[in-house]
């Protein structure tokens, strides 16, 4: 059987090799570009000779984001996918994942790779103890030991051995809802579930592929706030009780509080400077836009601009980390704080965030929870009792 790089393969791989437009030398001086590509490839020397005619593969080559995800396809295809079909001989076809994490082996470190121990391991069925020699392989240039090749070995090994394509070291898995909330990057029948009734409401236009993404949480947020509930975007047992049964007000049903009447004039003093009064955006608008409306907007532009970090390659964690800052530092200026004022929680949220993403978490089918105390070690432990212990 010929197995093909799914499209969460394809995805893991060009999180770990990145996009370059142009021509670079990687860290041992091979000259690379587009998604890791080099001059070893024979495929990528006949797409360079086809779509590239006369151009030399040197410094000053240039090619586009789709150009080098057409690319990627190609030579998994024909060369590294095909080299990990021609390797296993066994008579039970690979699981997706584990096609998945050889091919990416391999597109790295070349076909060698399957010749290696972690290979013998997983030709003889040892699917854990593969991982663990594969977290100890490819992991030096030159005799130097690189950060990155740690980490995407790591990684490489917990998606061969637990199916995980985030980003990230895995501690525990655990079904969705096993803590009984729904948040990004949790994945499964709950989610789909979730999705189909957000749509059902008009707030959710997307894929109903049962992953808890960056516009489900931006249809939960939309719905939390419509229903007058607390809006942070995680799917607790109140937002699933109020999308069963409580039916979402639409924005001409929405009661506005009458506004405050002028203050009384008083006389100047003499010599005394009045600021001039500073106008809202619902004022400059001429009170077409709602506050609430503006608070969409704000949500699904951040949403929109973290969803690009991570296709550029940025961290999730680190997008998210943006995203919040940008629409807790609108909220303030929303709510009659200065420029400064907003751009100081801004930062305080940036700040948190980033410390947060810092910490130490476990991965409950792709929810992280932060580990920072003993005490929240032994309830996850005691909650969900681990079915693997990675690290």
């Amino acid at each position: 059987m010929t197995m093909q790089l799914s499209a969460a393969g394809a995805a893991f791989v060009r999180h770990h090799e990145g996009f370059v437009p142009s021509w670079y030398r990687d860290p041992v001086g091979v000259g690379t570009i587009g998604i890791g590509f080099t001059w070893r490839s024979d495929a990528f020397r006949r797409w360079w000779a086809e779509h590239r005619p006369g151009q030399a593969f040197a410094p000053g080559a240039r090619m586009t984001r789709d150009e080098a995800d057409d690319v990627l396809q190609l030579l998994v295809a024909e060369e590294y996918g095909a080299a990990v079909n021609a390797w296993w001989t066994a008579r039970k076809a690979l699981a997706q994942n584990e096609f998945d994490a050889a091919a990416s082996v391999v597109y790295n470190l070349g076909e060698r790779a399957l010749e290696w121990k972690w290979a013998a391991a997983l030709k003889a069925g040892d699917i854990a103890g593969a991982a663990a020699l594969l977290k100890k392989t490819g992991t030096t240039a030159e005799g130097r030991e690189l950060a990155g090749l740690v980490s995407r070995r790591r990684e490489e090994a917990e998606l061969l051995e637990l199916g995980d394509y985030s980003i990230g070291p895995v501690v525990y898995t655990a079904p969705a809802m096993a803590d009984g909330v729904l948040r990004r990057r949790e994945r499964g029948a709950e989610v789909l579930d979730l999705q189909r009734k957000l749509k059902a409401r008009g707030l959710y236009d997307g894929t109903l592929d049962g992953i808890f993404g960056h516009g489900t949480e931006a249809a939960v947020l939309a719905f939390q706030r419509a229903a007058g509930l607390v809006a942070d975007g995680v799917a607790g047992p109140k937002t699933m009780a109020a999308l069963d049964g409580i039916p979402m007000p639409s924005p001409a049903d929405e009661v506005l509080p009458a506004p405050a009447p002028d203050p009384v004039p008083r006389e100047r003093v003499e010599g005394e400077v009045i600021p001039p009064r500073r106008k809202t955006i619902g004022g400059a608008l001429g009170g077409l836009v709602t506050k609430t409306w503006i608070n969409y907007i704000v949500v699904a532009a951040a949403t929109a601009f973290a969803t690009w970090l991570t296709s550029i390659g940025v961290a999730p964690e680190w997008a998210d980390v943006a995203r919040e800052a940008i629409v807790k530092g609108f909220g303030e200026y929303l709510t009659g704080g200065s420029i400064v004022a907003a751009l100081l929680v801004a930062g305080k949220f940036a700040l948190n965030g980033i410390r947060e993403a810092a910490k130490p978490k476990a991965v409950i089918d792709g929810k992280r929870i932060p580990l920072d105390t003993p005490e929240k070690k032994a309830r996850v432990k005691s909650a969900l009792a681990p079915t693997s212990l990675v690290e």
